[in-house]
């Protein structure tokens, strides 16, 4: 049996199943696809600050929920699997991964927090976890590096200065019960879910999972939830632009960021952006930490901004360094750039399959197929007929699409944009 990778909507629910047979693993995911961008759209329609607000309601999901006390919803957590849940921008997520046999379980546990409309939690409960995500962001606060990459997005997109997910204590503090159950409430109309399954076909299969979810899932429609009002809260959105802007904090280091506007196909620039960081013999790694010892590593991948992909560059660096950084980053892309050939190409697939090889050896590493579809979808459409019979050949089928002319296309545009200096750059 293979492992398989398929996307269903039924009724209005969007569904992603990835199958792993011999797991005997059960993950059950649910995905607010709305996250802090709710806090631009809280603001404009009260007036009111709540930068932070969707991260605190992150937290709050787990105090007193439909089912549960937060004490036996907390027990059932630690004793019937793993669980956790993170916000961005773009998106709030709750899992719970355990076993075949706890499938139910994990459904309804999942419902429950990722769902809590939050008015059952008592107000001790309410300061006591304010108190919690406070402190939270106070130590984020105290470290420049984390909140220079917290940051980045806000400073370049000329967002609010505490529309950084994380917010800022003082605004955080003043937070009450009102304000996160409209939070929520909001959330929750204006974003949509979905829904990541992933599962032991020798154990379970779609049908017998969705008629368990859906039977939770009426539990929780029919209050104020659920009544879609559009998306209106995307025009709140805003994107880089070229240019220079400065992120303030005390940091020793220079931090340094870079967005380049280039991605047209996401496989070809995962590709391409791989040999530039570490498999060129002049690649970013090898140039700027292992010639010249500026840094410890640098960062160059691809992300979502605003649901638009782009390539990220980031590092840091000792004070007074920061020029030859940005002449290290434009001469190392412009060598490997000149030494992309056919048989680089060749060893370049070779790499990424044996290193994707070690890595999914970890069958939840496959993961990052629920992502890909997520933010790429029509790039996975391509492969949706082949990941439904085996997630290997469409790996293989994706290789195949990513050309030597391709890669070489896509890192000219790097190139490019590296030698005018076209990118949006962010510094402390």
């Amino acid at each position: 049996m293979n492992k398989t990778f398929t996307t269903q909507t039924i009724g209005n629910q969007k569904y992603q199943f990835l199958a792993l047979p011999g797991s005997d693993l059960f993950k059950f995911e649910i995905i607010n696809l709305l996250g802090s961008n709710v806090e631009r759209t809280v603001e404009r329609l009260t007036g009111k600050n709540v930068y932070g607000i969707a991260h605190f309601i992150e937290h709050l999901g787990f105090r007193a929920p439909k089912d549960y006390t937060t004490d036996e919803l907390m027990s059932l957590l630690k004793s019937e699997g793993t669980y956790n849940a993170s916000t961005d921008h773009d998106r709030i997520n709750y899992w719970f991964k355990t076993t075949s046999n706890r499938m139910a379980t994990a459904i309804k546990l999942v419902c429950n927090y990722a769902l809590n409309d939050l008015t059952k939690i008592p107000e001790d409960e309410f300061k006591l976890e304010n108190k919690v995500v406070y402190n939270e962001a106070k130590r984020y606060a105290d470290d420049d590096q984390t909140m220079f990459h917290f940051n980045m997005v806000s400073a370049l997109n000329n967002y609010h200065p505490e529309d950084n997910v994380i917010g800022l204590p003082d605004t955080i503090e003043k937070f009450t019960l009102t304000d996160v159950i409209l939070g929520k409430r909001i959330m929750m109309n204006y974003g949509d879910q979905l829904i990541n399954i992933t599962y032991d076909p020798n154990h379970l299969n779609p049908t017998i999972i969705v008629e368990e979810i859906e039977s939770q899932l009426v539990r929780f429609r029919g209050g104020p939830y659920w009544d879609k009002v559009g998306e209106e809260w995307k025009s709140d959105l805003k994107y880089p632009q070229p240019g220079h802007v400065a992120v303030n904090n005390e940091s020793e280091q220079v931090l340094t960021g870079l967005v380049f506007d280039v991605i047209t196909e996401i496989f070809v620039a995962k590709l391409g952006n791989a040999y530039l960081a570490h498999y060129s013999d002049s690649s970013l790694t090898d140039i700027i930490r292992e010639k010249n010892g500026l840094t410890y590593g640098i960062g160059f991948y691809n992300d979502t901004i605003s649901f638009k992909p782009y390539t990220m560059f980031s590092c840091d660096v000792s004070r007074g360094d920061e020029d030859k950084l940005i002449q290290l980053i434009q001469s190392s892309i412009s060598e490997s750039v000149e030494k992309f050939d056919e048989e680089a190409h060749l060893k370049l697939l070779r790499i990424v399959d044996l290193q994707r090889v070690l890595r999914n050896v970890n069958l939840s590493q496959h993961d990052v197929l629920f992502w890909l579809s997520l933010w790429y979808p029509d790039a996975m459409k391509r492969y949706e007929d082949i990941l439904a019979k085996n997630i290997d050949d469409a790996y293989r089928a994706i290789d195949g699409d990513c050309s030597f002319e391709a890669v070489s296309e896509y890192i000219g545009n790097v190139k490019q944009i590296a030698s005018d200096q076209s990118w949006s750059r962010v510094n402390n």
